[in-house]
């Protein structure tokens, strides 16, 4: 609700950063969530890695499905507020893009994403990426960076790319 009144409160034309904290640890999703994937599943276990704590594969588990139940309780919020754009014609002249600072692990002994080993998991993040009038979704399956991000967004806006940037 906080995302969507700043929003709707912003004069356009405007650019927001909107931050949610959601999903690092704890991992309590809202109550409709809890229950999300409760079905038994469990991935094939894999060695531990030598640098990994050693955790449990059953409390790695049980932090996957809270992990996972949270990220469908983000998504969820983050579909209202594109609900709410959509609604007050926000969304027809805006992009928006969804990226994240890290990717968590939950295997081979290792949870979260504070460890010197570099997964696929912790590394890779989401690039989404949607344009103004985009009536259809177009997958570039390349890898990306988070410093693309700044020049990127700066030459759609029709801005000088700060020199600083890469």
């Amino acid at each position: 609700d906080g995302l969507i009144k700043t929003v709707q409160s912003l004069a356009p034309p405007f650019l927001a950063y909107l931050h949610a904290w959601t999903p690092h640890e704890p991992y309590k999703p809202a109550r409709e969530f809890e229950r999300l994937f409760a079905d038994g599943w469990h991935p094939t276990p894999k060695p531990n890695h030598i640098l990994g704590p050693e955790l449990p594969p059953k409390d790695m588990d049980q932090h996957r499905q809270q992990y996972d139940q949270y990220i469908s309780n983000l998504d969820s919020e983050f579909g209202r507020l594109l609900d709410a754009l959509r609604a007050d014609g926000t969304l027809e002249h805006s992009y928006v893009v969804v990226t994240s600072d890290h990717g968590e692990l939950f295997e081979r002994g290792i949870e979260g994403h504070v460890t010197p080993v570099l997964y696929d998991a912790i590394v890779r993040v989401p690039l989404m990426i949607s344009a103004p009038g985009q009536q259809s979704r177009r997958d570039i399956n390349v890898p990306t960076s988070s410093v693309d991000v700044l020049p990127t967004l700066a030459q759609v806006a029709g801005v000088a790319i700060p020199s600083w940037c890469e």
